[in-house]
């Protein structure tokens, strides 16, 4: 904000120095009054020169003041091109309005074409879709200065630097990069091929351990789901300390992590005979594991991949550009998982409390849930997902999925596995509320935290439900 009240001073005074240069010079040098030196230089802005002047200051008035004249049609033509795409971009009902002085906000802007509407600190009206981009407290004073003119039409995208213990209420979405890039990661990589072909074990490996492989593990927890019998594993090397000791309901997850407290290079053999290896945003790193061992690959996740070409045994390297992947709009808003997402939780609704299925009440019923329980329901989304290629993988139809009762139990007890992952990760812990209420929110418990066997038919059902829920909304979402 400074630096931009800066530059501006700066531009105007570079306005009127031809005029003060003309003035001074026609008054100075040519005796002339003040109004009539004033009058003269300001011809020079309309390219009426006049006589060639016969002193330096006057000479350079009349030479820079057509290029200010210039600029000035330059700003305004712009500023008119702005206007008329903004107003397109509002009419068409389409229109996002991108907040931020980031290049992330530029880039997202040029990816948005005729639908992006630069935003400053006033919410612009008619826009019902913003991404903010500023920085976190940038982002809340931005909200809050325009709480007035949010409603439930408008819906808000905002950039955080993580997930953990956020509040969303309402249309307010929380994002952050990495998290997306780890999403997405696992559904273009889709393990389940391989997981499968060798007995559903595998041996994964995270050789650094940044705030983008924090949220790999996190997700891979929650979309590496196969089978109930599956065994994998997951290795960590770096700075895990604090990760282990926040998330420390992953010990309830059957799928091992393993942190390490030695380096990499003590566990040669165990990377020779892992199954993948990951490696974010360490190039360096990655050089000197494909020196120690030969006959590996490694997945290097990067920033920036400009230079990966270059690099030496480029064809054992499988690289990854997780940011130009992840931060465009289509994945930021992500309209189809959440409305995914919220149809799961308006079949809750209208199972448990009789609320009619319609589009009003779809955003309603959303408005009324906590963060916990909106992400619990996105998650469920995300896994969908996964679910639908495992079953395109294995040759079976939705149709065979509705009718084949070991196929359907195999994927309800696949989503009852994800359920209590996603509580596991939020620290959540099976118990039975003294109320005789399925859960204690404050208590983080839930009596349903239980293998998917012991589970009532009725809680089974549900599981159920939910898959076929989603799998129906991919069928009506194609028909559409």
């Amino acid at each position: 904000m400074i630096k931009n009240r800066k530059r501006k001073k700066f531009f105007y005074i570079l306005y009127i120095l031809p005029f003060c240069l003309g003035t001074i010079g026609y008054c100075y040098y040519d005796h002339l009054s003040l109004t009539d030196a004033a009058f003269n230089s300001l011809l020079f802005y309309f390219l009426n020169n006049g006589n060639t002047p016969d002193n330096y200051m006057v000479e350079i008035a009349r030479w820079t003041a057509p290029i200010v004249t210039a600029s000035w049609i330059l700003s305004f033509i712009l500023t008119f091109h702005k206007i008329v795409h903004d107003l397109i971009a509002r009419i068409g009902g389409r229109a996002v309005a991108v907040y931020g002085q980031t290049d992330d906000a530029k880039k997202i802007l040029t990816q948005l074409g005729m639908r992006g509407i630069a935003c400053g600190v006033d919410a612009i009206s008619g826009v019902k879709k913003y991404i903010l981009l500023g920085s976190e407290d940038d982002n809340l004073r931005w909200m809050i200065s325009n709480n007035h003119m949010i409603s439930d039409e408008i819906s808000i995208f905002s950039r955080v630097s993580s997930l953990t213990q956020r509040k969303a209420t309402g249309n307010l979405y929380l994002f952050n990069e990495n998290e997306i890039a780890a999403r997405l990661y696992w559904k273009e990589r889709f393990l389940y091929p391989y997981v499968k072909e060798n007995a559903y074990k595998y041996k994964i490996v995270f050789l650094n351990f940044n705030a983008l492989s924090k949220e790999l593990l996190k997700t891979a927890l929650q979309m590496n789901i196969f089978s109930p019998k599956q065994i994998l594993e997951y290795h960590v090397f770096g700075a895990y300390s604090e990760f282990k000791n926040i998330y420390h309901g992953i010990n309830r997850i059957k799928d091992t992590v393993i942190y390490h407290d030695s380096e990499w290079h003590d566990h040669l053999d165990l990377l020779s005979n892992s199954d993948r290896i990951i490696i974010c945003d360490d190039i360096s790193l990655a050089m000197n594991v494909l020196f120690s061992i030969s006959k590996i690959r490694i997945e290097l996740l990067l920033n920036e991949p400009l230079f990966a070409d270059t690099l030496d045994q480029r064809n054992r390297i499988d690289v990854y550009p997780y940011k130009a992947t992840s931060m465009t709009p289509e994945h930021i808003i992500n309209e189809d998982m959440l409305y995914h997402a919220k149809m799961i939780n308006l079949a809750y609704a209208n199972m448990y409390s009789g609320i009619e299925k319609n589009e009003k009440n779809l955003q309603a019923e959303w408005n009324k849930l906590n963060t916990f329980t909106k992400y619990s329901n996105i998650s469920s989304a995300d896994y969908h997902e996964m679910q639908r290629k495992m079953l395109e993988y294995d040759g079976y139809s939705i149709h065979q999925l509705k009718s084949d009762e070991k196929l359907a139990d195999l994927y309800s007890n696949l989503e009852h596995i994800r359920w209590c992952r996603y509580h596991y990760l939020n620290n959540w812990e099976y118990g039975v509320p003294p109320d005789g209420k399925n859960k204690d929110i404050d208590k983080r418990i839930h009596k349903d935290l239980i293998d998917y066997e012991e589970l009532t038919a009725e809680e089974k059902k549900k599981d159920l439900d939910n898959v076929l829920l989603m799998f129906s909304i991919d069928s009506d979402m194609n028909r559409n």
